[in-house]
């Protein structure tokens, strides 16, 4: 099996690492994929400080030891001895840019660039219906709380903090009322709006509230079941209902 000097350097300290094959093909694809770590021999290894990278393949091993202990009299690997690259090359060839495709920074900017574009944000709140919110200009009731709440509900939702969109709708439903004239959601559900309005209301208010509440109130079990998209997804009624507190203040 080959032997590989591997020589790392930033601003603070120049590293020298002992490779084999399989060790030095880890660090190289760490290195080239844009990685921010790489483990070696128990020891993490920050790539994004690496400013310079040399990698010499060692063809005479056993002259470079002899010439080591004849010299230096200290393990091999020593940082004082290896300071000198000019000696290492006496032993092997330097083959780092057959090794190595790009610089760190490079690599990183197109991998994050890359995973950008392969995301698509999911939304939970059309972002019109926000924008709308926004528009109102009303001395009655002040919507900053509101809108906060929509906003984040797509960050969450976005992020797949599923617990917390369910909260935060919830949240909603009962900040609204006072709007529509009611004291609570129950009275809004019960006693405002067309036949069809009052149907997502009372979806909003039985099924959304009962699943918030157990989330929110249920104490600590041996077991527990997560929620997922389809389970919180009352983005309909709760879009009908922000659709009816414009129609009402703007």
């Amino acid at each position: 099996m080959n032997l590989y000097i591997v020589c790392l350097q930033n601003l603070s300290e120049e590293v020298i690492l002992e490779l084999d094959e399989i060790v030095l093909k880890r660090l190289v694809d760490s290195y080239n994929s844009g990685a921010t770590e790489v483990m070696i021999k128990g020891q993490s290894y920050r790539l994004q400080l690496v400013q310079k990278i040399i990698i010499f393949q060692i063809d005479n091993y056993e002259e470079l030891c002899k010439e080591k202990t004849n010299f230096f009299n200290q393990l091999f690997g020593s940082q004082e001895y290896y300071k000198s690259i000019k000696f290492i090359s006496k032993f092997g060839r330097e083959i780092t840019d057959e090794l190595i495709q790009a610089t760190w920074s490079e690599n990183r900017r197109k991998k994050i660039k890359d995973s950008q574009e392969l995301k698509t944000t999911k939304i939970y709140v059309n972002i019109t219906r926000i924008q709308e919110l926004k528009s109102i200009s009303n001395t009655k009731f002040d919507l900053s709380k509101l809108i906060q709440y929509c906003e984040e509900i797509n960050k969450c939702f976005d992020n797949d903090c599923l617990l917390s969109v369910v909260m935060l709708v919830r949240g909603i439903i009962d900040h609204i009322p006072p709007i529509f004239g009611k004291l609570t959601f129950n009275e809004v559900a019960s006693n405002y709006g067309s036949k069809s309005f009052k149907e997502s209301m009372n979806h909003l208010n039985s099924s959304l509230r009962k699943i918030a509440d157990s989330y929110l109130h249920t104490h600590i079990r041996n077991k527990e079941v997560l929620p997922n998209e389809t389970q919180i997804d009352y983005s309909r009624d709760l879009d009908v209902l922000l659709g009816e507190v414009y129609r009402v203040l703007k």
